[in-house]
């Protein structure tokens, strides 16, 4: 499962003196979609050349604050562009950074996961080194994990600013191997808690993202797809994250094209369940 995510990740005061996670918004990687309450967004634009200044212009037209998206590396159709146009992509940005647009750069989706399950240390270096690098910027740096990757005996803890965790409950499963851990009843809560738990006494001290899905399964039926967004709408407000964002709650044309079995969300009677 791929998630876009992605996070602004400061903490405002609400009424009453409480705190409240930011939202997130994601856009789809086509359009700009009509959002409410966002305290940042990110557009995971399509590059279609090695024009790094139009990529990063395409998305500093969101309003407000915005996460960069430095693309993907396993484009078909420019196979290496992410890792080949990295540096360029952080140059380009500099006057957003300098205005304050900019504050956080995404520099890699789905850490150390494979098609198989969990391979610790596959990108531990490679993250590493683009979170020196985006520091030499100013920009902090995000990147999402999945809690089967975090609770592996061999997970390596990456030098980051926030991390991401999408404990999706149709694609992780409800019985997932927590390796004893057991938070909450709640399997949702229960994958993102113990994997927060890990990451502090591994003394990882940055900031967490509930990454939410903001779709469903063409396969649902009513009942089983209001059971686990029932389960993932409690697990975002006992979750106590800096942020929490919903993957997928709009019609995106790349994402339909390689997971062709979800079904955003937001534009259906499910949204209040989804958006944060």
């Amino acid at each position: 499962m791929k998630s876009l995510l992605l996070a602004f990740v400061l903490t405002v005061a609400a009424c009453g003196g409480q705190t409240k996670p930011l939202n997130v918004c994601l856009q789809p990687s086509d359009r700009i979609a009509q959002t409410t309450g966002c305290d940042s967004s990110i557009q995971p634009v399509i590059a279609y050349n090695e024009n790094v200044t139009e990529f990063v212009v395409r998305q500093m037209q969101q309003p407000g604050n915005v996460m960069l998206w430095i693309g993907k590396e396993d484009w078909a159709h420019l196979p290496g562009w992410r890792n080949r146009n990295f540096v360029g992509v952080l140059a380009a940005t500099a006057p957003y950074i300098a205005a304050g647009k900019v504050t956080h750069v995404y520099v890699q989706d789905e850490v150390d996961l494979c098609p198989a399950g969990p391979c610790p240390g596959r990108d531990t270096a490679l993250v590493n080194l683009a979170t020196e690098m985006a520091h030499a910027t100013g920009l902090k740096t995000v990147v999402t994990m999945t809690p089967n990757v975090v609770l592996h005996p061999g997970f390596m803890l990456p030098k980051v600013d926030v991390i991401g965790i999408d404990a999706y409950y149709v694609t992780m499963g409800p019985h997932m191997d927590t390796h004893g851990c057991h938070i909450s009843s709640n399997p949702t809560l229960n994958q993102y808690k113990c994997s927060e738990a890990k990451l502090r006494a591994m003394g990882w001290t940055g900031e967490l993202v509930f990454v939410g899905a903001g779709f469903g399964l063409t396969t649902d039926t009513h009942e089983f797809r209001m059971m686990y967004l029932q389960l993932q709408a409690d697990a975002y407000h006992q979750s106590g994250a800096a942020g929490v964002m919903s993957y997928y709650c709009h019609y995106d044309p790349y994402v339909a094209m390689t997971e062709p079995l979800l079904v955003p969300l937001c534009p259906t009677i499910y949204a209040p369940f989804v958006t944060p």
